[in-house]
């Protein structure tokens, strides 16, 4: 009788209590939509909002970069060999002068 109620008890709170509660309910709808709701926020807000901001501001960044670069590529030797000429006079003249 007494171990016919402890488990009538045990059943009870194994189905009800761990089961259907814990389990159903708290993992389901506490922890399950929390977490997918955390998430959706968070890819729109953060990976949306900012590392595709940054990506895409990278990107427009070496773009310009690129377009005013292309103006100075001219083809002739003369023009890049006079770059590299200005480049060592400048850094030997900053080594003189330092």
């Amino acid at each position: 009788m007494v171990v016919d109620r402890y488990v009538d008890v045990c059943e009870f709170l194994a189905d009800y209590v761990d089961w259907r509660f814990w389990h159903d309910w708290f993992h389901d709808v506490v922890i399950g939509r929390s977490y997918r709701w955390l998430a959706g926020a968070l890819s729109i807000q953060v990976d949306l909002g900012v590392i595709d901001a940054a990506a895409n501001g990278l990107a427009t960044v070496t773009k310009r970069l690129a377009s005013q670069m292309g103006r100075v590529q001219t083809g002739y030797v003369r023009n890049y060999a006079l770059s590299v000429f200005l480049g060592v006079v400048l850094i030997i003249g900053y080594l003189i002068l330092r």
